[in-house]
């Protein structure tokens, strides 16, 4: 468990979206990074190290939400592939592996998104280029 929630953590921390105001090239916090907002106790848009901690710890606790949301929703089954009522070993490898690729491609996909986000041009620096 440790390890999962250590692998979670990485993507969530390494992934998190800052984008370019355009118009002022500071950097912000994309909309949405509410507990970014939470975490920055004195509002300068800066984590010090323990604003840090509490953005980590605000991210932690929701993956274990996440993961404990995703478990209430297993279905028996949906392991048990050849329905003998009883789940082998290689049932439950198959079915933690089409997780782990749904969660990846979740992954790309919201990557995706914010990467086509924050490359599109603003449209007020397309008109003064005309």
């Amino acid at each position: 468990m440790n390890a999962i929630k250590i692998f979670f953590t990485t993507l969530v921390l390494c992934g998190s979206a800052f984008a370019t105001d355009m118009n002022t090239s500071k950097i912000t916090v994309v909309k949405g990074d509410g507990y970014f907002i939470q975490a920055d106790v004195d509002r300068d848009e800066k984590l010090n190290q323990d604003e840090f901690n509490t953005y980590r710890k605000l991210q932690e606790e929701r993956l274990i939400q996440q993961v404990k949301k995703r478990m209430e929703n297993m279905r028996f089954s949906a392991f048990d592939k050849n329905g003998d009522t009883k789940i082998t070993a290689a049932e439950l490898k198959m079915a933690n592996m089409a997780a782990r690729q749904q969660m990846l491609q979740e992954l790309q996909d919201r990557e995706a998104l914010l990467k086509s986000s924050v490359a599109t041009p603003s449209p007020l620096l397309k008109s003064e280029n005309k």
